[in-house]
């Protein structure tokens, strides 16, 4: 009886002890944390494989000694972190910052033209702002160290301390205005009347009453100057161009066959204006188309033209990728043109002309020449884009100033008779004393000029570009236009033909290649 009375109270002991004291553990001296028995838990047999509940909590918890790994929440949180916080905006402590910043050290600096990361507050005093650029000079790229501030080039605004000088060369492909020159040179088909031979509106052109000058020709550019300062804000330089001649010429010779002649308008009479040529070559029906003389026509057309400038540039605004800076000087201009005829003639019957022996010869030349010289002041702007190694820039400018406007006209014939001595004379057949001699007059003039250029940077000293310039100049005069057709032929002084000034526009534009320095 006493035994079973003792069963029965160890079985109520059990019993309270199971209901109070094991409420957390499955079993006398379990883990303090765990609660009731898991399915398939069998408490007197230990707990399920992998588990070591006198020993600790599942592998990886650590629920009474400490937070999760790599937190210390009774020591506080790691060096530079605030977990009760949150981390600082875009980091990911448990996967560190994001690649390229230090947030013990601060963050590092971005390569050159790269997009901040949001939040990232860029460092006081390095901001970027735009590469410096002139007129014909660039400014540096990539990530070398500035010489002023120990900044990026290209980021931080300074030179990195190599020298000031910039220039650049340029070859051109250009196209200009031509210019006209009147009919200089006539035939006529064989058999046609001494009369009629060369006279115009009937007779063939051969050269003149058409557009010359006007092909494509090769020049070169120069640039040169340097910045006042390391912030690239002001710089001074010069600039020269030329463009190759652009030439015209004209060469015939003939025995009498074809007809050579050389046309005018004869005005001796007033009341009977009438169309005429000074025959060089040519066959006379009348005598059996004999040859009357032998003989040929020569002219030639030029075109010149260059210039100069002194400039200066100021920044007026900048930022991530662009400048725009006002640009301004002094510019020279010089267009020259040159007009050249002469013809030669060798008498071979004695019915071309009445008194003239056979063998005569006659030479007459006839020069216009002309020169325009621009000298004015010029303001306008440039404006720079800026992409990685690439560029765009833009120029536009106007210069206003004199057009100084110089013609020359000289002329010459000689002759020669057999046996005999030449005869000189300062006259031709179109520059004659009545319009022979040197005329000067000023003109008001404007030159607008246009520019673009794209530019690739092989790095901070050197760039390549490629462009397109367009030039205008208001007012000109050409040689074509000095010459007056119009002869009066009387013995008695006479005022035809007469020199009247004439004037006209002029352009040249066309594709430069170039290579930009720093030096």
């Amino acid at each position: 009886m006493k035994c079973k009375t003792s069963i029965i109270a160890i079985a109520v002991v059990t019993l309270i002890a199971t209901q109070q004291g094991f409420s957390q553990s499955p079993y006398p001296g379990g883990p303090q944390g765990y609660g009731p028995q898991p399915a398939g838990f069998v408490p007197q047999q230990g707990p399920p494989q992998g588990y070591m509940p006198q020993q600790g909590p599942p592998q990886g918890y650590m629920p009474q000694q400490g937070p999760p790994q790599g937190y210390m929440p009774q020591q506080g949180p790691p060096q530079g972190y605030m977990p009760q916080q949150g981390p600082p905006q875009g980091y990911m402590p448990q996967q560190g910052p994001p690649q390229g910043y230090m947030p013990q050290h601060g963050p590092q600096m971005p390569p050159p033209n790269s997009v901040f990361p949001a939040a990232y507050q860029m460092p006081l005093g390095l901001q970027p702002v735009a590469q410096d650029t002139s007129i014909g000079g660039g400014d540096a790229y990539g990530g070398e160290t500035c010489g002023t501030c120990g900044g990026v080039v290209g980021v931080c605004g300074h030179d990195k301390g190599v020298s000031p000088f910039f220039g650049s060369v340029e070859y051109l492909l250009w196209w200009r205005q031509g210019q006209s020159a009147p009919a200089l040179a006539t035939t006529s088909p064989a058999g046609t009347a001494r009369s009629a031979i060369g006279v115009l509106p009937n007779a063939q052109i051969l050269f003149g009453d058409q557009r010359y000058d006007d092909g494509l020709q090769q020049g070169g550019r120069i640039t040169a100057g340097l910045w006042t300062d390391d912030l690239h804000e002001i710089s001074f330089g010069g600039r020269a161009y030329f463009v190759g001649q652009d030439r015209v010429d004209y060469n015939a010779l003939s025995g009498g066959t074809p007809n050579l002649a050389r046309p005018f308008t004869n005005v001796t009479d007033p009341n009977n204006i009438v169309q005429a040529a000074d025959l060089i070559a040519f066959t006379d029906p009348a005598f059996g188309n004999a040859v009357m003389s032998s003989g040929s026509i020569n002219a030639n057309l030029t075109n010149d033209f260059w210039g100069a400038e002194f400039f200066g540039t100021v920044l007026m605004d900048r930022g991530p990728g662009y400048r725009i800076d006002v640009i301004g000087g002094y510019q020279y201009t010089r267009i020259d043109d040159a007009l050249n005829v002469g013809s030669a003639l060798t008498v071979q019957d004695a019915n071309f002309a009445n008194l003239v022996a056979v063998g005569t010869t006659i030479a007459r030349n006839d020069v216009f020449d002309t020169q325009n010289k621009f000298n004015g002041g010029f303001l306008g702007f440039t404006t720079e884009i800026q992409e990685g190694h690439f560029s765009l820039r833009l120029m536009g400018k106007v210069g206003v100033g004199n057009m100084n406007q110089q013609v020359r006209i000289s002329g010459s014939s000689v002759t020669q008779i057999p046996a005999g001595a030449a005869v000189t004379t300062a006259e031709g057949l179109l520059a004659r004393t009545s319009n022979i001699g040197t005329y000067t007059r000023d003109k008001f003039a404007y030159v607008p000029e246009v520019g673009i250029t794209l530019g690739y940077a092989m790095n901070d000293c050197l760039k390549f570009t490629v462009g397109s310039t367009f030039i205008y100049w208001s007012d000109v005069t050409r040689a074509g236009d000095a010459v007056d057709m119009n002869l009066d032929l009387s013995a008695a002084p006479n005022t035809q033909p007469a020199f009247v000034f004439r004037s006209t526009d002029f352009w040249a534009v066309g594709a430069n290649f170039g290579m930009e320095a720093r030096f």
